[in-house]
């Protein structure tokens, strides 16, 4: 089972082993942080239990990159990074999530540039049920 913590740390893996000099910030950016720098946040967004065995899972993981002195050209050369980190699948604990799409957006905040970089992955996890009665001891078959 690949868990929702599994996976942003395999995430913020990734991230760090890119950009070794630049913070990432999980669910809450401090204020008063320097640029550049990194804010990631994991994001469930349908779970479904698709059989009696399995259930799927869409997340989303929203990489904000906050770039050095409000370069776009920076922003963009991150997002062209990033897509080519997160190209096809993603390594969590040995399973291998494929990622479905990414998408990324730049917007100005009121205080700079952010790039918005979303990466959509949608798995299957195995459900398993615990037997729920009393395992049988001794089976009589009776007529034979």
């Amino acid at each position: 089972m690949a868990t929702y913590n599994e996976i942003r740390n395999a995430f913020k893996t990734l991230i760090t082993e890119n950009y070794k000099d630049i913070p990432i910030y999980d669910e809450s950016i401090q204020q008063g942080f320097k640029e550049p720098a990194f804010f990631m946040q994991l994001i469930p967004i349908n779970g479904q239990k698709e059989n009696k065995n399995s259930k799927s899972r869409l997340i989303m993981v929203d990489i904000q990159y906050f770039p050095k002195d409000n370069s776009p050209e920076d922003a963009f050369d991150t997002a062209d990074n990033l897509e080519n980190i997160f190209k096809t699948s993603i390594d969590v604990n040995g399973r291998s999530l494929r990622i479905d799409y990414t998408q990324y957006e730049t917007e100005y905040d009121g205080t700079g540039i952010v790039l918005h970089f979303e990466v959509f992955i949608n798995y299957f996890e195995l459900i398993r049920e615990e037997p729920t009665g009393q395992t049988a001891s001794e089976v009589i078959v009776k007529g034979v």
